[in-house]
């Protein structure tokens, strides 16, 4: 493969030079030269740019004192000047040895040419030189471009995409799905391996995306062996992480047009990842509409539901439940960290519960949970556990509120009862609940009354007198709560308040007789029970604190065993 481009030894093998005198050597002959230019005057700031090998008299810097000069070299070395060529004439027989100690002391190269050596022909030659490097670059660009639109017409997969740009390269190289956790290389031996420190890499113009050099250490057994590897990020999504690997030899490395084959590479490497991509999110969509569609009721046909329940892999004999979660946001939110903890949480309940199906909403998740052995049991509470580990992971979904309504089994037949069932639990802890939970419709007790009817305020069925006990009396309110959940007791009642049993007596009295009570009649304390029950319920003080009903297994047959998954 053709050289990089101008070097600066390609400088001092020019024919046009073939009489120069080279005063200061360069200490390194891979710098690569940029251009060529006539200096006429010291504003080099205005014009000069990194790389540019200069063309000069000293007839135009002899009148600068030496502050002055010495700045001017200050200038050339910030820039990035890489090499100095002065023309001696009748006028200037030498170049002053002041010149030459500032050229050194700079690590500037210096050339003396002769009165006869003329500027033109050093800038044609530079710059032929310089055009045609490029147009060879430019033509293996075009045959690489060529090459990759085949790769693409005839949709080549990433195996045969490395295989093909590895005889370009004649580099191994890997490409890594950290999101998955599987690497796909043109030599298997070279996938694992351990990132030893960072080292130094050339950057040029050509690096679209971040390269990076490491010392590594090559992990597979028989190997053993240390290497140099470039990693370069090529992810197009922020939630799919690839990276590509470009291992290195002891005596080749990458150039600048490796580089250029690299950049190739790597957009046929996107193409055929966001193909994959797009052909995997067309499935997961159309699985979508059919999912939804089985949860509306939308197949009426008897062979019609069959036969998509059987695409789906729902055996239609079993027992299911629908979880339904909401979403909200207390303020502004970051909706692409918001994708990212759906994503995971419907990886890590499909790594919970692999049979289980999920549908995509905007605003909330379904999930359909086939039933479970006692032993593989999923309460509400472990999701719950699940979903709040995700948001601690995210700190940008701290502000999410989430409700999660757990249908009862219901049949694959009746999956569309158990939807419903599903979504007014979720819609009702939504308008009556304060903080965040999952619950399961079987544990929702008296409040089932209230789930169907989202008519209904529950503020309207707490009596007037306890809500008013409730609001101007907290330590009364719980003294009589407590009371009537122990049965009455006022030994039990002082021991869980930590009160003498006499104080309790005399709070019940007092109560009973302000609000004119009477809690020997059952009818009242049906009320009283149902009004404390839904201020602890509107105070989120009862739902956090229930325990769930065991999980059991649903055969078949099992239609009224409706306790769990």
């Amino acid at each position: 493969m053709f050289t990089s481009t101008m070097l600066i030894g390609d400088l001092l093998k020019l024919s046009s030079l073939k009489s120069a005198r080279v005063i200061i050597a360069p200490k390194e002959m891979d710098v690569q030269i940029t251009g060529i230019n006539i200096l006429e005057a010291p504003d080099i700031e205005k014009w000069g740019k990194q790389g540019l090998v200069i063309l000069t008299s000293y007839f135009a810097l002899q009148n600068l004192d030496q502050p002055t000069l010495a700045s001017f070299f200050d200038k050339l070395k910030t820039i990035g000047i890489c090499c100095l060529i002065v023309k001696i004439n009748r006028l200037v027989k030498e170049i002053p040895a002041n010149f030459i100690a500032l050229c050194k002391s700079h690590n500037i190269p210096l050339i003396e040419i002769g009165e006869a050596d003329r500027y033109e022909d050093i800038i044609v030659e530079v710059l032929g030189f310089i055009l045609a490097r490029r147009e060879q670059r430019l033509s293996l660009y075009y045959r690489l471009s060529k090459i990759s639109s085949r790769m693409s017409i005839e949709m080549l997969g990433i195996p045969e995409i490395l295989r093909e740009f590895k005889q370009f390269l004649q580099f191994d190289l890997t490409l890594e799905n950290l999101t998955r956790g599987f690497s796909t290389s043109t030599n298997p031996r070279l996938i694992r391996y351990e990132l030893l420190e960072e080292l130094p890499l050339e950057q040029w113009e050509y690096m679209t995306f971040e390269y990076k050099r490491f010392r590594c250490k090559y992990l597979s057994a028989g190997t053993g062996k240390e290497g140099t590897l470039v990693r370069i990020d090529i992810s197009s999504f922020e939630s799919k992480r690839h990276f590509l690997l470009i291992h290195e030899k002891r005596n080749h490395v990458i150039d600048v047009n490796d580089v250029i084959v690299i950049e190739n590479l790597i957009r046929s490497l996107q193409f055929e990842l966001l193909r994959e991509f797009s052909g995997k999110q067309r499935q997961l969509l159309n699985k979508n509409s059919l999912i939804a569609d089985v949860l509306r009721g939308a197949y009426i046909a008897r062979e019609e539901f069959l036969s998509v329940v059987e695409q789906l892999e729902i055996n239609p004999e079993e027992k299911v439940r629908v979880l339904t979660l909401d979403y909200y946001f207390d303020g502004k939110f970051d909706s692409l960290s918001m994708y990212d903890l759906r994503s995971n949480l419907r990886a890590e309940m499909q790594r919970l519960r692999p049979r289980l199906l999920y549908y995509i909403a905007p605003s909330y998740d379904q999930f359909i949970l086939p039933a479970e052995p006692v032993d593989r049991c999923l309460n509400p509470s472990d999701i719950m556990d699940v979903l709040n580990m995700l948001i601690e992971q995210t700190p940008e979904t701290s502000n999410l509120r989430f409700y999660g309504g757990l249908s009862g089994f219901f049949s694959v037949n009746d999956i569309a009862q158990a939807d419903a069932q599903s979504k007014a639990v979720a819609s009702f802890l939504t308008r009556n609940y304060p903080r965040n939970t999952i619950q399961a419709f079987d544990n929702l007790g008296i409040f089932k009354l209230f789930v169907n009817d989202p008519s209904h305020d529950l503020n309207n069925f707490i009596r007037p007198e306890i809500k008013q006990l409730y609001e101007e009396h907290p330590e009364l309110f719980k003294t009589l709560s407590v009371y009537l959940r122990t049965n009455r007791s006022f030994i039990r009642t002082a021991e869980e308040l930590f009160l003498h049993p006499k104080t309790v007596k005399y709070r019940i009295q007092k109560i009973t007789g302000s609000l004119n009570l009477n809690l020997e009649n059952i009818h009242d304390v049906t009320i009283l029970l149902t009004s404390i029950e839904i201020i602890r319920f509107r105070d989120g003080q009862i739902l956090h604190t229930l325990v769930e009903t065991p999980c059991q297994a649903a055969s078949p047959l099992a239609g009224a065993n409706r306790n769990g998954i």
